[in-house]
């Protein structure tokens, strides 16, 4: 939920960042979304093998990775976006490919349609408060600000999230 949160506004931004900051053309963004989403691609076939044998470290670890990710963002060259973007997504297919098993392993049978409902309720529900800070950001400080912040706020949530032990050593055999 806090990761959702905290990117809900990342598209925007990233648009916002790459037209207006920088004065790129649509073809950029157009590369660097297509980047992500072959990223993600790429991560969810890797899932199977990294995701399921280390929970807690891929989603703490791909929290601070995405984070530093969307820090370092603000002014890499065009090929060095295109090529984070990729890694982001392949890194972002882990850390949703461990939490959605996770929370499988973990909830009951009996209960496991209430988790996943209550849980996506909550992730999607809380993305409009994401999207209207962002939002809010983007007009008061512009897109490299919002971004670093963006990047800034996920590395502290992975480390945040990290002094929990059980988040830490969680495995999912």
């Amino acid at each position: 939920t806090t990761m959702s949160v905290i990117t809900a506004g990342l598209v925007p931004a990233l648009i916002f960042y790459v037209t207006i900051d920088r004065d790129l053309g649509a073809e950029v963004v157009g590369f660097v979304l297509s980047a992500f989403a072959i990223g993600s691609l790429a991560g969810s076939v890797l899932a199977a093998r990294l995701a399921l044998k280390s929970t807690g470290p891929v989603m703490l670890g791909g929290a601070v990775v995405v984070g530093a990710t969307i820090y370092l963002t603000v002014g890499a060259p065009e090929p060095v976006l295109i090529a984070m973007a990729l890694g982001a997504g392949a890194v972002n297919a882990n850390i949703l490919v461990a939490y959605i098993s996770l929370r499988t392993m973990l909830s009951p049978d009996a209960l496991l349609g209430r988790v996943g409902a209550t849980a996506r309720t909550l992730s999607v529900g809380l993305m409009p408060v994401g999207s209207l800070v962002v939002g809010i950001a983007l007009d008061a400080v512009g897109g490299d600000t919002t971004l670093a912040a963006m990047g800034a706020l996920l590395v502290a949530a992975g480390a945040g999230f990290a002094l929990l032990p059980a988040v830490r050593r969680a495995r999912l055999a």
